[in-house]
């Protein structure tokens, strides 16, 4: 199974786990590198959003933005019914969907 770490709603695109923080690892390293600690911004970046490795969250992300219906997925339990929402690319809250 790939773990999602954001959908884009304007074109519907996903962007993985594994890409993010790959990509946010870069850009610590980039930043933190101007003061020294290249390496630390890029060990900080691979681990920022570890979290989302979850099968509670990738359950969470994937109902929110309708690629599981919590209804007929079986691995969908409480994590499918949290309140509140996502954080889509442009910053704008995406809501949960309700079962």
């Amino acid at each position: 199974m790939t773990a999602i770490a954001h959908y884009r709603e304007a074109d519907g695109k996903t962007q993985t786990l594994q890409e993010h923080l790959e990509s946010v690892a870069e850009l610590a390293c980039g930043h933190a590198a101007k003061i020294g600690l290249g390496e630390t911004g890029r060990l900080l970046g691979l681990l920022h959003d570890l979290g989302k490795f979850s099968d509670e969250f990738q359950a969470y992300i994937k109902s929110s933005v309708g690629l599981l219906n919590p209804d007929e997925d079986g691995k969908c339990q409480r994590s499918c019914r949290l309140e509140g929402g996502t954080t889509n690319e442009t910053g704008k809250r995406k809501e949960a969907l309700d079962s």
